[in-house]
């Protein structure tokens, strides 16, 4: 709560940017499951050392997990094992210790009944694609994933910036007021992608998304949680699986699973719905989950829907599918020309360039290289690759401006070769050729569909 505190002070009482100041934490009394109750009078602080924990069970003793350090873990289990069970102990855990300026969640569940109580949690946990159901499906879970690709992009370049390596050390400088200048920045919370059932979601183009997102969210405060019942499937690739930093299984149907998830047999026999299976510090252990109910669950979501939170979920940035930018003259930034000339003099189209070198904050500096790629100046956002600068000098840019003012909806690039002047025709004598114009300079400019940088928290 402390550092709630801090923030709260740096802001005020109430800031868009952060939002819900007076929010209370739900108590831990409205459980009445037995198994949790017991659970937090065992291990009132066992997870107090952990910045974001995963709760594995109790054994031995208690197992947690970190998720700052293992970014992305599996669980496998057959159906019935416990799988929902198990993701639901862990958003609990973390709705009861975090705040809504700390936390956000994509929820992704394959039966949306069994996530849709949680649409209560929309203005205070939950990040999505603009304002579309906040519980996603397979039909949405690319747009989604695309989204969260592209906000792991955009912390990178802000790490950048404030001369960091990762989130817990961006979020320190931006509250302590050492980053040059606070207007390029803004304070980041941690976003979980929970997925139930992960083979529900993977498609060829998903399964590479997330394969790129894992190896890139290290450090920038974007985790995965996922739980999966079929792992034996030519969908679920050893590429996928080796992904994952961290394996758990829950009962599984055969030793050859057991040996996909973990290298060893040992989870086909375990029994009791919610027991795992899982390295522990190099050790084979097993644990067993408590049950939680599902209406002691609901309880605790009507406590926080109850309280101030956001004006609406977080928004990630728009996938380049969602929708077509339509270039609009009226509406294009003052700095619009003098951005398109410093992307081409410096062919690279990025957003951390133009905030750099005209002073800008994120949300502008975005928005303009929305309006290039409106424009046909620069490419579509590509992930982890820098969008192509699609004029090659200036003199070819400065053509291409000329025709753009006044230019209503996407215009087409100019030729930018000059017409060829005929010589006058003698008698008896053929008409030279006319010479074709430079292929690259009349290369018609595709229209691109860029997403939309998304104003979170309120930013300008």
């Amino acid at each position: 709560m402390e550092r709630i505190d801090e923030l709260v002070k740096a802001f005020g009482p109430y800031d868009p940017k952060l939002g819900a100041a007076s929010y209370k934490y739900p108590p831990a009394e409205m459980f009445g499951s037995a198994g949790f109750r017991k659970f937090f009078s065992d291990h009132p602080s066992a997870d107090a050392a952990l910045k974001l924990s995963v709760y594995l069970g109790d054994g031995q003793y208690a197992f947690f997990q970190d998720l700052t350090l293992t970014a992305n873990i599996l669980a496998a289990g057959a159906i019935g094992s416990g799988k929902t069970q198990f993701i639901y102990n862990q958003i609990v855990i973390w709705l009861l210790k975090k705040h809504p300026a700390e936390l956000k969640f994509v929820l992704c569940g394959s039966k949306p009944v069994d996530y849709f109580p949680f649409r209560k949690l929309s203005k205070h946990f939950l990040a999505a694609i603009g304002d579309k159901e906040p519980i996603i499906t397979p039909e949405s879970f690319e747009w989604n994933l695309k989204g969260l690709l592209r906000e792991c992009a955009r912390r990178l370049e802000l790490f950048k910036l404030a001369g960091v390596r990762n989130l817990a050390g961006y979020n320190d400088k931006f509250v302590r007021r050492q980053i040059g200048n606070p207007e390029q920045h803004r304070y980041l919370p941690e976003i979980v992608l929970v997925i139930d059932d992960l083979f529900n979601f993977l498609t060829d183009q998903t399964t590479n998304d997330l394969c790129t997102l894992m190896q890139m969210n290290t450090g920038t405060g974007i985790y995965i949680l996922a739980v999966t019942s079929q792992i034996a499937s030519h969908k679920f690739t050893k590429q996928l699986r080796s992904n994952f930093t961290f394996h758990a299984a829950l009962k599984l149907m055969s030793q050859a699973e057991s040996r996909i998830i973990l290298n060893k047999p040992g989870a086909e026999k375990l029994r009791m719905p919610g027991e795992l299976f899982f390295d522990f510090n190099g050790r084979p252990a097993k644990a067993e989950q408590f049950m939680t109910d599902f209406a002691d669950i609901e309880r605790m979501l009507e406590f926080i829907a109850g309280q101030r939170g956001y004006p609406s979920v977080l928004l990630l940035p728009e996938d380049a599918h969602e929708r077509e930018l339509v270039y609009d003259p009226g509406a294009k930034d003052p700095l619009f020309e003098e951005s398109a000339r410093l992307v081409v003099l410096h062919q690279q189209g990025s957003t951390s360039l133009v905030q750099r070198k005209l002073k800008l904050g994120y949300n502008r500096a975005g928005r303009i290289i929305e309006q290039l790629c409106a424009a046909g100046i620069i490419g579509p956002f590509e992930g982890s690759k820098a969008r192509e600068v699609l004029y090659p000098d200036e003199y070819s840019l400065e053509r291409y401006l000329k025709q753009l003012n006044g230019t209503a909806g996407h215009p087409e690039p100019p030729d930018t070769a000059p017409e060829t002047v005929q010589p006058p025709v003698t008698a008896g004598q053929s008409p030279e050729p006319a010479i074709p114009p430079s292929p690259k300079l009349v290369e018609s400019t595709p229209a691109p569909k860029p997403g939309f940088w998304a104003s979170l928290f309120g930013g300008k």
